[in-house]
C-alpha cells in the first residue's frame, strides 16, 4: 500500500478533473430549462456508458487472459529445463521444510501454476489499461470536432 498509495492520488485527482472536464464541457452551453434536461441526459448517458464500458473491459480482460494463459504456458514445456530445475528447486525447498517427496512435486506445480496465473493477470490488465488509453486517444479528437461542428452550425444558424 504505501508504495502505490501515490499512483493511486495521482490515478484519482486525473479522473476527477476528467469528469469535472466532461460535466463542463457537456454542460456549459446550456441555459434556462434546459440546463436540468441537459443534467439528466448527461447522467443517464454517463451511467448507461459505464455500465457498458464495464462488460465490455470484463469480456476484454477475460479474452485476453485465456490468449495469454495460452502464450504463457507454452514456454512451460513439460521436457524443458527452465521447468524441470524450477519445479526441482520448489520441491527440494518444500522437502526440506517437511513435506513428502509427491506431495512437495505436487506443490511445486500448483505453486508455478498459479505464479504463471499472476503473470498473465498482470499481463491481461496492461493490455485492458493501454486499450482504454487508445479508445479516448480516438474518442476524444471525435467528440471535440463534433462538438466544433455544432458550434459552426449553430453560428450559421443551419
Amino acid at each position: 500500500t504505501p508504495t502505490m498509495i501515490v499512483a493511486l492520488m495521482i490515478r484519482g485527482m486525473g479522473m476527477g478533473f476528467l469528469f469535472l472536464a466532461l460535466t463542463l464541457f457537456a454542460l456549459g452551453a446550456l441555459k434556462g430549462s434546459t440546463n436540468t434536461q441537459g443534467v439528466a441526459l448527461f447522467t443517464t448517458h454517463r451511467q448507461f456508458g459505464g455500465i457498458f464500458s464495464v462488460a465490455v473491459l470484463q469480456r476484454y480482460i477475460d479474452r485476453q487472459n485465456a490468449l495469454n494463459e495460452m502464450v504463457v504456458s507454452s514456454h512451460l514445456n513439460e521436457g524443458g529445463t527452465e521447468l524441470a530445475w524450477r519445479l526441482q528447486r520448489i520441491g527440494d525447498s518444500l522437502y526440506a521444510a517437511g513435506m513428502e517427496k509427491g506431495d512437495a512435486a505436487k506443490a511445486a506445480m500448483a505453486m508455478v501454476k498459479r505464479s504463471m496465473q499472476a503473470q498473465v493477470s498482470v499481463l491481461s490488465y496492461n493490455e485492458a489499461f493501454l486499450a482504454i488509453a487508445l479508445f479516448f486517444a480516438v474518442a476524444v479528437p471525435i467528440i471535440i470536432s463534433f462538438r466544433i461542428w455544432l458550434a459552426r452550425r449553430h453560428r450559421t444558424g443551419i
